[in-house]
């Protein structure tokens, strides 16, 4: 499973240079670093085959600008399956969070907030969400949907600081964290079941922002889904982009102007990590 997470390097303020994490076959926490996304050179997919790192395989992972750093965020192998950040190096969160579920995960970040968003037990033989605070000031909080024990994840926040996560429960849902609100976004019938997800906010082509979520339907076409802040929405099917492997999760960051969706595609030997640059109307 190809675990992707991006973002800008905030350190070249004035360019676009993107940051590539994701986990190869390995176990291995690997960083490619590419300072012009709007044309990238595709990056091979090496399977290595052996398990040898710290990473779980199939899970998840997330990077955040947080606290001045560039954290990365994962969940170990093992049959300690714990959330831990793994970059710039690796050390247990302040609560340790143990994964039974299914290893989804997502973060969301707001000046100087940050939250992880995991699948966790609900204590009726269910699967909830929780949200972890990365500063560490509370426990993990349940959320109380009720997503599929197997969904993918997706969180954005609105400037205002509003906090949406993504899931499935037959069809793609939006949880409001705070209001505790689940909605439809319509149009979203046709996601594959297990669909990979990114979501991100940024300014448009008017400088309105909105917000972007980005999804596969049953032909691994990628779809974009544009959200306003009233709860309109608008559905794209990107049919230009390269069609996603089986198998691989989508990253999004927003640049200037452009949304760069990042994920796998190809067949076999020929797979490879790609960045598709959305161009914001």
């Amino acid at each position: 499973m190809a675990a992707i997470t991006t973002l800008l390097n905030p350190l070249l303020p004035s360019q676009d240079e993107l940051m590539t994490f994701w986990n190869n076959d390995s176990g291995d926490l690997v960083l490619a670093q590419r300072k012009n996304p709007q044309k990238p050179a595709d990056l091979i997919w090496v399977k290595m085959g052996k398990q040898t790192g710290i990473l779980r395989n199939p899970s998840s992972i997330v990077s955040l600008q947080y606290q001045g750093l560039i954290n990365v965020y994962g969940i170990t192998s093992g049959e300690e399956a714990m959330l831990k950040r793994l970059s710039p190096t690796v050390e247990p969160l302040k609560h340790p969070i143990r994964i039974d579920q299914a290893p989804s995960l997502a973060g969301a970040v707001n000046d100087e907030n940050a939250w992880l968003y995991y699948l966790a037990d609900d204590g009726m033989d269910g699967t909830t969400i929780a949200e972890y605070a990365l500063d560490g000031s509370s426990d993990p909080v349940t959320l109380g949907s009720k997503p599929d024990v197997d969904t993918y994840l997706a969180a954005t926040c609105w400037s205002t600081g509003k906090r949406l996560v993504f899931f499935q429960n037959g069809t793609i849902k939006m949880l409001d964290v705070e209001a505790g609100n689940e909605s439809n976004p319509k149009d979203t019938k046709i996601a594959r079941k297990k669909t990979p997800m990114a979501a991100c906010t940024a300014l448009d082509a008017q400088g309105t922002e909105r917000l972007y979520l980005y999804f596969c339907d049953s032909n691994k076409v990628l779809q974009r889904l544009t959200i306003t802040q009233d709860g309109g929405n608008s559905l794209e099917s990107l049919t230009n982009a390269p069609q996603l492997a089986d198998w691989t999760q989508l990253a999004v960051t927003p640049g200037k102007t452009q949304n760069f969706v990042s994920y796998v595609h190809g067949q076999g030997i020929k797979q490879k990590v790609t960045i598709y640059t959305d161009q914001r109307k």
